[in-house]
């Protein structure tokens, strides 16, 4: 049975350091944490936000962990990685997923979300648990050294006024099914850069920077001309560039960014799956329910009294 990790169990997984897939992008890819330092921070500070779930062995398969990621007063959860990803532990896998989930939705989550590489063995798990995919994506690492055309409009950090027009832009770019997962940013999540042409937003980076890297999600008009540009003027923006890896994470719908990777010399490093479950949250809430009276009562009708049942389970879809 899947339980809460706890330090009797670090020692055993030693024989995991190699063999954890993370999916979560952001922490893989700009941070690059180690399986172990992952688990300790669940365990040294609980309140991190990271759980962390152990499968002792069923029958023939080996133990198997996984963590999870929330943060505080976001709607989501992540999966942050599994292991050890073999095809004899599916099993395993699908237990762990499951009780991770569990405490997502313990913990507030209205659902939870994973990246993983196209075709694997942990794709499968995931839709055993539940999962479904919302999008197909890429990952590309772009040169540390790139030119653009200086008279182009430059980018520039975002500013308050701008989160209109953000959602404006976000909602023509991005599929129906895409936004119902993932919501524009705003507020505190304005973090990144804006592109401004002839007095129109025509498009917004947001960025993850970390030790080993930035991840850049870029949302551009399709109709924009002179992406390559655009794409080297963003980078040389970024104060790390050249000697940080640089990487775009650029959905299946984004064709015209694609090409324009692909001329500047970027490197594709995954193709993968962008997927979601939908989590069952309980929480108490007041609903009439209609119950018999007791009381003796003619046999044409029995009425019907209301009470309250305060412990409901709603399923946010």
């Amino acid at each position: 049975m899947a339980r809460v990790l706890a330090w009797r169990d670090v020692l055993t997984l030693i024989r995991y350091r190699d063999r954890a897939v993370f999916l979560d992008n952001t922490l893989r890819l700009t941070y690059a944490p180690g399986m172990f330092s992952s688990v300790l921070l669940s365990l040294v500070f609980p309140r991190s936000g990271f759980f962390t779930t152990w499968q002792s062995s069923v029958e023939d398969s080996p133990p198997a962990v996984g963590q999870m990621y929330r943060a505080p007063g976001k709607p989501s959860a992540r999966l942050t990685f599994l292991a050890p990803a073999d095809p004899d532990s599916r099993a395993q896998m699908v237990r762990v997923i499951s009780h991770l989930c569990q405490q997502a939705g313990e913990r507030g989550a209205f659902h939870i979300l994973a990246e993983v590489q196209r075709e694997s063995p942990l794709e499968d798990c995931l839709r055993q648990s539940g999962f479904r995919a919302y999008a197909e994506q890429w990952i590309w690492m772009v040169p540390g050294t790139l030119k653009h055309d200086r008279s182009q409009p430059g980018w520039t950090p975002f500013s308050k006024g701008e989160g209109e027009a953000i959602q404006h832009l976000y909602r023509k770019v991005i599929p129906r099914d895409v936004r119902r997962v993932e919501a524009p940013p705003r507020g505190e999540d304005l973090q990144g850069l804006s592109l401004w042409a002839d007095g129109e937003l025509v498009g917004f980076a947001v960025f993850h920077q970390g030790p080993k890297g930035v991840l850049l999600d870029l949302i551009i008009d399709p109709s924009e001309s002179n992406l390559e540009d655009h794409i080297a003027a963003l980078c040389e923006k970024l104060a790390h560039h050249g000697w940080k890896n640089t990487f775009f994470r650029v959905r299946t719908y984004q064709k015209k960014l694609i090409s324009a990777l692909e001329r500047v010399g970027a490197v594709q490093c995954a193709f993968q799956l962008a997927m979601v479950k939908y989590i069952a949250v309980h929480f108490r809430a007041k609903q009439p329910v209609q119950v018999g009276t007791f009381e003796t009562q003619p046999d044409v009708t029995t009425p019907f009294v209301n009470t309250e049942d305060k412990n409901t389970t709603y399923v946010k879809s």
